[in-house]
């Protein structure tokens, strides 16, 4: 009608804008949410190799505390227990590190049955028991030292030998071989050739040479 307003309706997105649209939504949060995730993985490796020594300080630190207070609470104990199985490890640095403990630590002074041992999560076990041995970490560590004292004197005596071999050796070489042909003809001295006029080599001298056959005469060569 004359004088009124006509109003027209906007037309609607079709259904293969909508599944677009939505399908672009998507794609679009999903690489935002994947780039947070690696911006932050990154920045993570930056900071784990800037302040590694600190991470690795503050992370020994924390294992010896829990290897001080390993028989004081069970559920710590089957935490401990179960970390080193599961990644085959004893302590933080290694068995030694369980001195820590006033259980496991090799003074004197320790009547414990478990002195100079680890728990039995730091032996291997072998599948063919049936039943776990927790008595396997006994002495464990005792018998690791008098084998290191055993190799270190083994070392030792082995070296003191490759010495004595050698002197003797070099004494038989000096002593005991005879010299070539080459050595006894430099130390025989020029002699003159009764052809040429030439100076020559003069016979050697008779000497006793010892060699590995016995005794023997030196032998004589011919004149140049």
């Amino acid at each position: 009608m004359p004088g009124k307003h006509q109003h027209f309706q906007e037309p609607e997105v079709g259904c293969c804008g909508k599944y677009f649209l939505f399908g672009f939504n998507i794609v679009f949060w999903f690489s935002v949410f994947l780039g947070l995730i690696f911006f932050l993985e990154l920045a993570t490796g930056i900071l784990a190799f800037v302040f590694k020594d600190w991470i690795r300080d503050q992370l020994n630190l924390f294992i010896n505390n829990n290897v001080k207070a390993y028989r004081d609470d069970i559920d710590l104990q089957n935490l401990i227990d179960f970390a080193q199985e599961y990644w085959s490890c004893c302590g933080a640095r290694g068995p030694n590190d369980w001195n820590l403990n006033i259980y496991f630590n090799c003074t004197d002074l320790n009547p414990s049955r478990e002195r100079c041992g680890v728990p039995f999560s730091c032996c291997v076990r072998d599948p063919a028991e049936d039943v776990l041995n927790t008595q396997c970490g006994y002495d464990v560590r005792l018998k690791l030292i008098f084998g290191i004292c055993l190799a270190q004197n083994l070392v030792s005596d082995i070296k003191a030998v490759k010495a004595n071999w050698s002197k003797w050796n070099d004494d038989f070489e000096n002593h005991w071989l005879t010299p070539t042909i080459s050595e006894v003809l430099s130390t025989a001295g020029p002699q003159q050739n009764s052809l040429t006029g030439a100076p020559g080599p003069a016979p050697p001298s008779r000497h006793v040479f010892f060699g590995l056959g016995g005794l023997y005469p030196e032998p004589t060569f011919k004149n140049w």
